[in-house]
């Protein structure tokens, strides 16, 4: 399943990257801690699901709200532990001791970048549930509607984008 002649090594984050981590786990107990402090103002059904309108199509019961920050901090959590091991990812190029710590250094970067996405989007899902909630309005503001189109596409397209350079450097 793994690949286990590739070179393990210990990739050590720079500033950036203790940033990004930093960030990641500030949208997450942001997402925590807006749901606290607004927990016994909610109403006993909150939303649930949205449709791609950001109109709630679902309410559910009040306790549900922690759902999607406890899954997201779930996910972010694996994500973080699996990035100690860029090992065993999948790589476009073939992995040899000269090129291993650039392409470990290139998909860890890219990994978290992603894992700080769905944190942000997690604390915007979060943040549109309570206010929504509060509000008794039926769908997304405006601005969380772009920032989760933004988000999205950005979630698609820099993986590629970060890819096709570090093809391009390993050519050269």
């Amino acid at each position: 399943m793994f690949n286990t002649n590739r070179p393990k090594l210990k990739i050590d984050c720079d500033k950036s990257d203790r940033i990004i981590e930093a960030l990641t786990l500030l949208s997450l107990l942001f997402s925590f801690a807006f749901i606290a402090h607004h927990y016994s103002d909610l109403p006993d059904r909150v939303p649930a699901h949205f449709g791609l309108d950001g109109e709630v199509n679902r309410y559910d019961e009040k306790s549900m709200i922690w759902l999607v920050p406890m899954l997201l901090s779930a996910i972010c959590f694996g994500v973080y532990k699996l990035n100690k091991h860029p090992y065993i990812y999948n790589y476009p190029v073939k992995i040899t001791e000269n090129n291993a710590e650039k392409q470990y250094r290139s998909s860890t970067k890219i990994t978290r970048y992603i894992n700080l996405s769905f944190s942000l989007i997690c604390a915007v899902i979060t943040y549109e549930m309570v206010t929504i909630a509060l509000k008794n309005s039926t769908s997304f503001s405006l601005f969380s509607n772009y920032f989760l189109i933004i988000t999205i596409a950005f979630l698609t397209l820099m993986p590629i984008v970060m890819v096709i350079k570090t093809i391009v450097q390993t050519k050269k």
